[in-house]
């Protein structure tokens, strides 16, 4: 469980610290154990959930366009959110009673999983998320988050081949017969280092 507070408003999220699966849920709570300001603060208070990419290139400027002589690198950054969305509180009475603030949110099931990579040229990306719990008094509070990509449906996706029938000809031109043939395979879903059963049918009718 992952722990941030500020102001006597404590945010926590559980499983933090591990590996979370897109699709999944997430939960947590904000704890208020001052009622005297439990009902100000939490009036203003919003919680989110961030996902951001960012990623920083590097490129060498010819001068051309700029006016300059001569040549550079230089580096461009760029930045946009992948996904940004409130998370509801649960605000019933018995939960402003408590000054203990429950949530529980569903991660979308398309992101990507975190990420960084730097490329040793001062270039790199990143794809990061976390839950940030804005204060209209006092600091706001960040928990960083570790997504995992959504596994790929591993339900068997069968193939087959019609039969096909291939004539056969004597010196291109004088017919022989022919030969019919027909596949199948039972997963065409398969990664490196599985292996997978393919079965071969053929049907001789040539002279």
């Amino acid at each position: 469980m992952g722990n941030s507070s500020s102001t006597n408003v404590f945010l926590s999220v559980n499983d933090s610290r591990t590996c979370i699966t897109a699709g999944s849920t997430l939960s947590g709570e904000i704890r208020c154990p001052d009622h005297s300001v439990s009902n100000d603060i939490f009036s203003g208070v919003t919680l989110h959930f961030i996902g951001k990419e960012d990623v920083e290139v590097q490129y060498t400027d010819s001068g051309q366009c700029s006016g300059t002589r001569g040549g550079g690198a230089k580096y461009k950054a760029a930045t946009r959110d992948i996904v940004r969305t409130i998370i509801p509180l649960d605000t019933s009475r018995n939960s402003v009673e408590a000054g203990r603030y429950p949530f529980q949110f569903h991660i979308p099931d398309h992101l990507p999983s975190s990420m960084y990579y730097k490329d040793g040229n001062g270039g790199y990306c990143s794809i990061r998320y976390k839950v940030k719990l804005h204060l209209m008094r006092g600091t706001d509070q960040e928990i960083a988050l570790e997504i995992m990509a959504k596994p790929p449906i591993t339900s068997p996706i069968p193939s087959v081949a019609d039969p096909t029938p291939t004539r056969i000809a004597f010196l291109y031109c004088i017919p022989q017969g022919s030969m019919t043939w027909a596949a199948s395979a039972e997963n065409t879903r398969v990664g490196v280092g599985e292996s997978v059963t393919i079965n071969l049918g053929m049907k001789n009718e040539s002279v």
